[in-house]
């Protein structure tokens, strides 16, 4: 009996930490599409990538 409600209380502790990780997850992939969230209602996400791309690259360019 005392082993069945340990397992049952560690099944829950396992599933808290799981269900946290998914979301701190969730959270980080949002944070790092914000930039793209937001120009999103402009254009399309591949032109707005495309621009931040070429971006990068005419800097690049620039500093060699």
């Amino acid at each position: 009996m005392a082993a069945a409600l340990v397992r049952e209380a560690r099944k829950r502790e396992v599933s808290a930490l799981s269900q946290r990780r998914r979301k701190k997850k969730r959270q980080q992939q949002q944070q790092q599409l914000l930039p793209y969230l937001h120009s999103a209602e402009e254009g399309s996400l591949s032109s707005n990538y495309n621009k931040e791309r070429d971006k990068e690259i005419r800097t690049d360019k620039e500093k060699s």
